[in-house]
């Protein structure tokens, strides 16, 4: 007869997440002495989308057990889940202490690690774990970390060890066996056999938990090898897509929109199973050619192949918005977040809050977006401080600000809000300093910063710093900022003139402060009769 415990796996396994919280809540009742019962109670909860009440539960549960190191772990993944990187790296690492060096904690931890960018603390937890017999996986993320640093002799074993076969236990093993096997075979430039392990994952459906694994991501310093490889498997095997889309998704990264856009030429072919591949190819068209409707062919294409596909739909959605169609937008993220499973409805909310932020609907914005920051969904934490921001809550603002900051201290937009808001509350030379490191990282196009930027130099009197920064927006956007001021300033004398219109261009953004082209017609196609 099944215990409760076994139970409660089944179904949480099924996704029958309330049946299994009752089921965990009846093991804990009969077993008081194990945390085992609470620890899944707690993820089923999370899966269930009460973030708040499963955290409390693993807290309650550590305070009351401090050397418990199961429950110090189950506490270490659920605030890993919600983004709370440095309390759960915290966490890990007690745990393994009070583990012995429990390998698959020592593996989460070198996740997390690798996440904030600790590569030599990475390096230390995975060779403890490799040595205790962590298994594939570690074997995985060291040879990968030391492919990057140039050790590759010692990389290429692991990676063959990581890249062997295995007996999964269940489907969900089954899948991340095949990942894995993937990602070995492709560090290793085995293409054959990672392509070959990619289709067969394929066979059972391009689910976005599938599609999401099947990325390729080498170090920079093994672009260009890779992408030479991956050319002459294309020479050779001229009917697979799987070259034509890795080559496109480097060459986006590295800038080369038009070089990205030439290798997919041919994806309007492509078989059924590879519909999803189109998705790319949409957002090539939306970014650097700014053809919307050709983007939302390809993404129709790729839903037509892969319906699961949410990523595709959360494009379209935001095609829509650049295409003036505001309510189709979010009437398709709306059954799309109804259509979802549980678990995954925060990337879907998320995607919903970010799209009402810039629609300057923040109080919706931000209940969308709550469960997206207690999931970890990224960007999530970022779009809710500059929600709040606009609301003027700002001390919740800053803290999520720093927080998103604290994990990417390179991401321009964050740094562009946190500016934003030291300038509105009177830290100008805190602002500036934010709004310098926002434009050393997003140089081509720093609107926001500039625009910030100058507001605070007015502030503070520097009327000459004012309007350097003024003339260096671009012309476009300023012909827009003074439409919507219904003013122009046309030399350093008027700095009235010269706030009134970048407060006016900054009322007009509402919530963007994304520096992306593509995304101009959110804000330029207003009430205001401004064209794109």
């Amino acid at each position: 007869m099944k215990t409760a415990l076994q139970k409660g796996l089944s179904l949480f396994n099924a996704r029958r997440y309330a049946a299994a919280c009752a089921q965990f809540e009846e093991a804990a009742r009969l077993d008081p002495g194990s945390s085992q019962a609470e620890v899944f109670l707690a993820h089923a909860l999370q899966c269930s989308g009460e973030h708040r009440r499963a955290l409390s539960l693993l807290r309650a549960l550590v305070k009351r057990r401090p050397d418990d190191g199961a429950a110090r772990a189950g506490l270490a993944d659920m605030l890993c889940s919600q983004g709370r990187l440095a309390e759960s790296a915290a966490q890990y690492e007690r745990a393994a202490v009070l583990l012995d060096g429990e390998p698959k904690v020592l593996v989460s931890l070198a996740n997390l690690q690798l996440r904030l960018n600790e590569k030599s603390k990475a390096r230390e937890s995975l060779e403890k774990a490799v040595a205790l017999g962590a298994g594939p996986e570690a074997s995985l993320l060291l040879g990968e970390l030391l492919k990057s640093s140039g050790d590759s002799r010692q990389a290429d074993s692991l990676l063959r060890q990581a890249a062997e076969r295995s007996a999964p236990r269940d489907r969900r093993d089954a899948l991340m066996e095949g990942l894995r096997r993937f990602r070995a075979n492709a560090k290793l430039g085995r293409w054959d056999e990672s392509f070959a392990e990619a289709d067969k994952l394929l066979k059972g459906g391009p689910a976005q938990d599938c599609i999401d694994g099947l990325i390729v991501t080498p170090e920079p310093s093994e672009l260009q090898q890779t992408l030479e490889g991956l050319k002459e498997f294309s020479s050779a095997h001229s009917k697979s897509p799987w070259p034509a889309f890795f080559r496109a998704c480097l060459l986006s990264n590295m800038g080369r929109g038009d070089e990205a856009l030439r290798e997919m030429s041919r994806f309007d072919k492509l078989p059924a199973r590879y519909a999803w591949m189109r998705c790319k190819r949409g957002e090539l068209l939306m970014v650097n050619r700014r053809d919307y409707p050709a983007a939302q062919r390809e993404y129709e294409a790729a839903l037509r192949g892969a319906p699961e596909f949410w990523r595709a739909r959360a494009a379209s959605a935001e095609n829509a918005l650049c295409r003036g169609a505001p309510a189709r937008a979010f009437k398709t993220l709306e059954l799309l977040v109804k259509a979802m499973p549980a678990q995954n409805k925060p990337w879907a909310q998320a995607a919903q809050g970010r799209l009402l932020l810039w629609s300057g609907r923040y109080a919706e914005a931000l209940a969308c977006l709550e469960p997206g920051v207690q999931s970890g969904v990224p960007q999530a934490l970022r779009h809710r401080g500059a929600a709040l921001l606009l609301l003027e809550k700002w001390d919740q603002a800053r803290s999520d600000l720093d927080e998103s900051l604290r994990q990417t201290p390179s991401d321009s937009e964050a740094l562009t809000w946190r500016g934003e808001l030291k300038r509105r509350r009177g830290d100008f030379k805190g602002a500036l300093e934010d709004l310098a490191a926002a434009r050393r990282q997003d140089s081509a196009n720093p609107i926001w910063s500039l625009a910030n930027g100058a507001l605070a130099k007015g502030a503070m009197g520097d009327a000459h710093g004012m309007w350097t920064d003024f003339q260096n927006i671009r012309r476009d956007v300023l012909d827009a900022f003074e439409k919507a001021a219904k003013t122009e300033a046309k030399s350093p004398a008027q700095t009235d003139k010269v706030r009134a219109v970048l407060e006016a261009g900054l009322r007009l953004a509402r919530g963007m402060r994304a520096t992306n082209e593509y995304l101009f017609p959110v804000w330029m196609r207003t009430s205001h009769g401004i064209k794109p």
